[in-house]
């Protein structure tokens, strides 16, 4: 599920940058204007409702039991990202859109620390765990950068689009990084 909700919303970005006027910048556009302005938008709607509805579903797929209390925190997260997602796909603009926005990325983040003690067959391996604390804490600067810049102000955050990616992609990163160790724990 992972793979096709990571393989899907970047493919379905992609296009969108492409129908994009008068030019789409990774670096410099906010990922949201993908599916607000354009011919294309609905791509972009698609590609937030795959990636919430894959990365809900493979939570729960990869969880195992669902008695420990890391799970349950895990797949807590996982749904508000996924509803995180949804608000963002339906609302390409305001207040919803921001709230949508805000919940997607923090709790995806937050999903991949609590993830990282979570998941049955991964957390036995002790540099699974620390690459995906690494990997957290990275999306969680990249989103403290991100929200300074996207509230404006007098501090100008040079290639918002980056920051803003680093935030969303540390969440692919991590998703695409379970599912290796976990294909590598499997019997052959």
């Amino acid at each position: 599920m992972w793979l096709i909700g990571v393989a899907g919303f970047l493919l379905l970005e992609a296009a969108a940058a492409r129908g994009y006027q008068p030019h789409y910048s990774y670096a410099d556009n906010y990922i949201s204007e993908l599916g607000a302005h354009g011919p294309l938008t609905y791509l972009m709607h698609l590609g937030f409702y795959l990636q919430g509805v894959a990365y809900l579903l493979g939570a729960v797929l990869v969880s195992g039991s669902f008695r420990r209390s890391t799970t349950r925190v895990f797949l807590a997260l996982a749904a508000a990202n996924a509803v995180g997602n949804t608000l963002v796909g339906a609302f390409p603009g305001g207040g919803l859109h921001g709230i949508g926005a805000a919940l997607a990325l923090t709790a995806g983040n937050a999903a991949t620390l609590a993830g990282s003690s979570a998941i049955a067959p991964a957390r036995r391996r002790g540099g699974y765990r620390v690459v995906s604390k690494v990997i957290a804490v990275l999306g969680f600067i990249c989103l403290s950068v991100f929200a300074v810049g996207a509230a404006g102000g007098s501090m100008h955050i040079s290639a918002i689009g980056v920051w803003e990616r680093g935030s969303v992609y540390a969440i692919f990163l991590w998703q695409l990084w379970t599912v290796l160790c976990l294909q590598s724990n499997r019997p052959e």
